[in-house]
């Protein structure tokens, strides 16, 4: 059985919530051991915008979606896709 788990989130300004699911799944992979990635397009590259992820927040149970900027590694508005 394969030990990494990749997260495809397309949505992120037209559907919040379904960007912040998707990063609550990754976040379950990654707390049992899983190798994690997260793969983000079409409206899902907006999640690697840290001032558009700020903007989204489904409220409880869910934490704030820039809570889970560390799955984004270094990368900056200004980097991603380069």
């Amino acid at each position: 059985m394969s030990n990494t788990f990749c997260v495809t989130i397309t949505h992120c300004k037209t559907d919040p919530d379904k960007a912040t699911l998707g990063f609550v799944v990754a976040n379950a992979a990654q707390g049992s051991e899983k190798e994690t990635m997260v793969f983000l397009s079409s409206d899902g590259v907006w999640c690697a915008v840290p001032e558009e992820m700020e903007k989204v927040d489904e409220g409880a149970p869910f934490a704030p979606l820039i809570h889970f900027s560390h799955f984004l590694g270094n990368s900056t508005p200004d980097t991603v896709g380069t």
